[in-house]
């Protein structure tokens, strides 16, 4: 007990003989210092009193000490209505979930032990493997402290958050012995981004398991940003058109010339678009490697034909200047076989220095391994020189190695459609929107060269 105004005590029932009565003392209720012990009891056992009875409908804030749990309302005897509840957004006789959430009041509770996993979420100390008494001895802690619930509402994006542990929760006890009660409101969530409860797809225990589970695991199931079709694509009116072509799949579709090579017309505003804005941030990456590539060799294109389609002042390439003047044209698929995979290239158990699909005939699709380039969505990208060499020689991440166009291929392509589809080709790039940025290529592929190897991965351009 602190020095009081009338000077009478200094410590808790021990009386202060040095002190005189003062104007002060006789506001407890006498000016005799030996009534003073009796008046401070008073106090101490009023305020006791006041703390453990509080009056009806007050509120506290709490702190969340264990990770939440679903219940049934079935599991729920004799407990009060979820008529009380003022979170809810269904109709009380719609509600058959709820959320129990055990809750350390501070002046509460300061003499019962912390549980060991509340501890180690907010990171007070580094905690081992429990023992069996360390565990028990958790749940003890645990359950010495009120639970309180809430009800789960509708699963909707803009739904109640889940409290999750280390939140800072208002409550309401339903009980004078304080033995549990409700959740008014989440004051403060200390996790960082909240839970919301149209996540709460598995219980809340085995969400906190998340937490220890090895990044490695995370790596394998994060699908990254989705790829979407860019905001404002490019404009390619004044592109020259290119021939009408059969793709694997038997379907024919219209292309547009690109740096001299053919892509699907439905592609090309995207690809476009995503070539000016790279040029708009100091980054080139024309021209064009490769489009859409035929399957054999006696289907390609000629020169003759090619220069036939650009040349003239009537067509501008996608940069606005004239085409260049062709002096040869892209490999089919086969001549890339032959050339990646030796004399046997026709053969399919061919090894190929680098990956080249195998030459699938228009209509016999069915079954066969897909390539983007004999669709016309595949792409081969100029991202550079890996340290004066082919990337496709170095199959092991080198950030150290890293281009700038790559890096910005790497944080921005799927803002355009694109993402990486082959594993062992940092170049190849396909228009696939709808599809995860690693749903293809992991996250943890070497050859994303450690961009994404943190936590959590940064999706955005840097600053």
């Amino acid at each position: 007990m602190p020095l009081n105004k009338n000077n009478a005590y200094t410590l808790p029932y021990e009386l202060n003989n040095k002190s005189e009565a003062s104007l002060d003392a006789r506001k407890i209720g006498s000016n005799k210092r030996s009534n003073g012990l009796a008046v401070a009891n008073e106090i101490l056992f009023n305020t006791y009193e006041s703390m453990s009875f509080p009056n009806e409908g007050s509120r506290m804030n709490g702190l969340v000490i264990a990770q939440p749990t679903k219940i049934m309302k079935s599991d729920m005897v004799n407990f009060f209505s979820n008529a009380n509840f003022p979170l809810a957004d269904k109709d009380s006789a719609n509600v058959d979930e709820y959320i129990k959430v055990y809750v350390r009041i501070p002046k509460e509770h300061m003499s019962i032990g912390i549980p060991s996993d509340f501890e180690q979420s907010m990171a007070i100390n580094n905690i081992g493997t429990a023992k069996k008494t360390a565990v028990e001895r958790n749940l003890a802690y645990t359950v010495m402290h009120p639970y309180f619930f809430m009800p789960v509402n509708s699963e909707t994006s803009d739904s109640l958050i889940i409290p999750q542990v280390g939140d800072i929760v208002e409550v309401q006890f339903s009980d004078t012995l304080k033995t549990s009660g409700f959740i008014t409101k989440i004051v403060d969530s200390w996790i960082g981004t909240p839970v919301t409860l149209e996540n709460l797809k598995t219980s809340a225990p085995d969400a906190f398991n998340q937490i220890n589970t090895p990044i490695s695991s995370v790596f394998k199931t994060d699908q990254g940003p989705i790829a979407t079709p860019a905001k404002i694509p490019a404009d390619i009116s004044k592109m020259a058109p290119g021939k009408r072509v059969q793709v694997g799949t038997g379907e024919t579709i219209n292309t547009i010339v690109v740096d001299n090579k053919l892509l699907d017309a439905k592609v090309t505003p995207h690809l476009v678009a995503m070539f000016l804005a790279a040029k708009a941030d100091g980054i080139d990456f024309s021209p064009l490697t490769s489009g859409f590539r035929v399957g054999f060799i006696k289907d390609n294109l000629t020169v003759e034909e090619l220069n036939e389609l650009t040349q003239g002042t009537k067509y501008k390439n996608w940069d606005g200047n004239p085409y260049p003047k062709a002096t040869k044209v892209g490999k089919s698929q086969e001549k890339l076989r032959y050339v990646n995979c030796g004399d046997n290239g026709m053969d399919r158990d061919a090894k190929c220095r680098i990956a080249t699909a195998y030459p699938v005939r228009p209509g016999a699709w069915k079954g066969k391994k897909k390539s983007g380039h004999m669709m016309g969505n595949g792409v081969d990208v100029n991202v550079g020189s890996w340290g004066g060499g082919p990337s496709s020689k170095i199959k092991n991440a080198r950030p150290d190695l890293l281009t700038k166009q790559y890096r910005w291929l790497s944080l921005n392509a799927w803002k355009y459609g694109f993402i990486r589809t082959v594993r062992s080709e940092r170049w190849h790039w396909e228009y696939l929107p709808g599809k995860g940025q690693f749903s293809r290529v992991p996250r943890d592929n070497p050859l994303w060269d450690s961009q994404f190897n943190e936590s959590f991965a940064n999706y955005e351009e840097d600053e």
